[in-house]
């Protein structure tokens, strides 16, 4: 609490005399952290690249991955969407769709994992609407082979397909959304809250301005299998310590925030998965293995009620916040529930 105290005094000052990060800078912050299961995906997905304008005189692209699993009798398909600081590496996930008879691809959004470019900043972004014109290639690509397609999409990559569908309607052409603990508040306390709203306001005016704080890395050594966890990830694309936050970036989800507590209009059916309990700690605690430590469950029950009228909310017992990762009997759980619901879709039978 003392040190979210001494950095709210300091705010005024951090502003007035610290300069915006560059992103020149900021992509050198990384070293080379290629993982296994990259090469996997790269050797053996088919990978194509949207082209969606320049930015900086750099090429903006996303990344569609297609599964080599491929079934060309299947006409359903699964469009996989990472959340914030993230990317596509859950080649299980693959797998597992594959087995229900679901052909399955992957997006890497623009400035994250495939799609990251030298000086850009990893993963960020002032308008979270920005990410509907690869959704809307991705999903047009995919339909061209799939008669059906359901998204499922995790935490921050939740929370904007969650917008998607509401932006489309009755125009929208996904069957079915599966939301993996979705990004639909900020877990803070009293002091951060202010924080936060002195950078929603700053992120108006000069959004890329760097947040003097960020993720310490708990919940990615959770995950990755040099420190407490079993899975391999590129440590550049998603880097242990976090990437670094902006006021922009605060501004956009704090708007996509309000706009699920105001209430959505999601025609489609919806399952959300979380965790069974919300574990604060900014220390390794055996907890925090089988737990939600990003965001809070409560948050993530509340906004579920909020996103339409054919909602199944799902609790996953020793779930971690991406679900599919959590130990073997907490993601089989996952992976029950999920072919469960889908199952009920009659559409999709």
């Amino acid at each position: 609490m003392i040190r979210y105290l001494f950095f709210l005094i300091l705010l005024p000052l951090i502003t007035a005399c610290g300069t915006d990060e560059t992103a020149e800078n900021y992509s050198k912050i990384y070293p080379d952290g290629k993982s296994k299961v990259d090469s996997i995906v790269e050797s053996s997905f088919s990978i194509d690249q949207f082209i969606l304008g320049q930015e900086n005189g750099i090429e903006l692209v996303a990344t569609l991955l297609s599964s080599p699993l491929k079934d060309s009798s299947s006409s359903k398909a699964i469009l996989y969407i990472h959340g914030f600081g993230d990317y596509f590496f859950q080649v299980h996930l693959a797998s597992f769709y594959h087995q229900l008879g679901y052909n399955f691809y992957a997006l890497d959004l623009r400035r994250a994992g495939r799609s990251l470019k030298d000086n850009m900043r990893n993963n960020y972004t002032a308008d979270l609407t920005e990410y509907f014109q690869e959704i809307d290639s991705a999903v047009l690509r995919i339909k061209l082979s799939n008669e059906h397609l359901v998204i499922n999409a995790h935490s921050q990559g939740g929370l904007i397909a969650s917008l998607y569908a509401h932006e489309k309607g009755e125009n929208d052409v996904v069957d079915a959304y599966i939301l993996n603990s979705p990004f639909f508040d900020l877990k803070t306390n009293f002091v951060l809250s202010i924080a936060e709203v002195y950078y929603n306001i700053i992120g108006k005016f000069n959004p890329t301005h760097p947040l003097p704080i960020g993720p310490e890395g708990l919940y990615a050594k959770s995950l990755h299998k040099d420190y407490y966890g079993e899975w391999e990830f590129n440590t550049t694309w998603k880097p242990i310590e976090g990437v670094p936050l902006y006021a922009g970036w605060v501004r956009a989800v704090r708007r996509g925030h309000q706009m699920v507590e105001e209430g959505l209009e999601i025609e489609k059916p919806i399952l959300v998965l979380h965790s069974d309990r919300t574990w604060q700690t900014s220390t390794f605690e055996p907890e925090i293995l089988e737990s939600e430590t990003v965001l809070d469950v409560e948050d993530i029950k509340r906004g579920a009620t909020r996103l339409g009228h054919q909602v199944t909310i799902v609790e996953v017992l020793g779930a971690l916040h991406d679900v599919v990762l959590s130990k073997k009997r907490s993601r089989n759980l996952a992976f029950s529930e999920i072919e469960n619901w889908l199952n009920q879709l009659s559409f999709l039978q």
